[in-house]
């Protein structure tokens, strides 16, 4: 009887063997058929990866945009009546690091422009226009001024980490129409003696009286490049109303804003502190 057993036992194992190598043959006849068929397929098994490759960081290639001066374009010169380019103030002490651009159609034709443009500063020794670092980054979608919709805003950085600022004279230079056509804005920016000679030149014009806003100005102040205004009214339409008349600089402080009051002649200062 054991005997019997035990040659059953013989016989399972040699079928089990015999059947696990069938099924090896076949799988390898199975991938070699794959091979042969599709030789660049994605059935070929890839080794799985190490716990401590799996932690590695994989190597991906970052690229950095980087400011890009661009040259003065070239072309015809736009009417200021047709078009206009306006910086938001006409003076910036030497910290500004943005300028608000805005961009008008007085005409009754359409004008397209894209966000691209050109920043120069005038270097009094060299008596030339250097050409600064602008935003590198191109928009697809251009502007299109017509009639309807005549204004637009774009925000200009200046790149003080690769340039620093420098007191002078600045131009921001547009093309539209498909370059045909140029136009610029001009700002300057000023130090603390700057500062100062705005300050002079303001009190200055406060003594003719001529316009509402010299007689609506009771003394100033300086702290640093910053301009202090004492204005009688000191409302927000006589403060716009002082930068379109008096003076134009971002670094003017004029206090709390009050209602407006009439003025009256005794209110009118002789003299500016």
């Amino acid at each position: 009887m054991k005997q019997i057993l035990f040659l059953l036992l013989i016989t399972l194992c040699s079928c089990h063997s015999t059947t696990s190598k069938k099924g090896q043959e076949n799988e390898a006849d199975s991938s070699l058929l794959q091979e042969e068929l599709y030789p660049d397929s994605i059935f070929k098994f890839k080794p799985i990866p190490t716990k401590e490759e799996q932690e590695q960081p994989s190597e991906t290639t970052s690229f950095v945009l980087q400011p890009v001066p661009r040259d003065i374009p070239t072309g015809e010169a736009v009417s200021p009546t047709s078009l206009s380019m306006q910086t938001e103030y006409d003076y910036y002490p030497l910290s500004t690091t943005e300028v608000k651009l805005t961009v008008t159609n007085y005409s009754q034709q359409e004008y397209m422009c894209g966000n691209d443009y050109s920043l120069t500063y005038y270097n009094n020794d060299k008596r030339q226009w250097e050409t600064l670092p602008t935003d590198p980054i191109i928009e697809d979608i251009a502007w299109i001024l017509d009639p309807e919709y005549p204004s637009g805003e774009q925000t200009i950085k200046l790149y003080t980490s690769k340039v620093p600022n420098r007191a002078g004279k600045y131009r921001i230079y547009k093309t539209f129409n498909r370059n045909a056509q140029v136009a610029y804005a001009e700002f300057e920016l000023v130090d603390e003696a700057g500062a100062k000679r705005l300050r002079k030149q303001m009190d200055a014009a406060s003594w003719n009286g001529k316009t509402i806003s010299s007689q609506n100005i009771y003394g100033s102040g300086m702290r640093g490049d910053s301009i202090f205004v004492n204005l009688i009214n000191n409302s927000i339409h006589f403060q716009k109303l002082f930068r379109k008349e008096m003076l134009n600089y971002s670094a003017i402080n004029y206090g709390a804003v009050r209602k407006p009051s009439p003025l009256h002649k005794e209110h009118i200062p002789t003299h500016c502190k």
